[in-house]
């Protein structure tokens, strides 16, 4: 997952960095990056989610996560909660 997220910023870095770089280009650069993130954050954690997990059982591992309990805070006398 990373690699394609890395690969991504740097092709938009290297080309923002360029001496033929514009504001417009630079703009549409940042648009589309900002697209291709939110759609990798949206379908691609099911995707990278359900590789993970059969990576898992190849390897006999369980692939589920335990729900913690929540903490207690401690307060003192007359604090309010938030």
């Amino acid at each position: 997952m990373w690699s394609e997220v890395l690969v991504k910023l740097d092709c938009t870095n290297k080309s923002l960095q360029g001496k033929s770089a514009t504001v417009d280009v630079a703009s549409s650069l940042l648009c589309g990056l900002e697209k291709n993130v939110q759609h990798l954050r949206d379908e691609g954690v099911h995707k990278y989610a359900s590789k993970a997990k059969n990576v898992c059982d190849s390897m006999s591992i369980k692939s589920s996560f335990t729900v913690k309990r929540l903490r207690k805070v401690k307060r003192m006398a007359g604090e309010i909660d938030g």
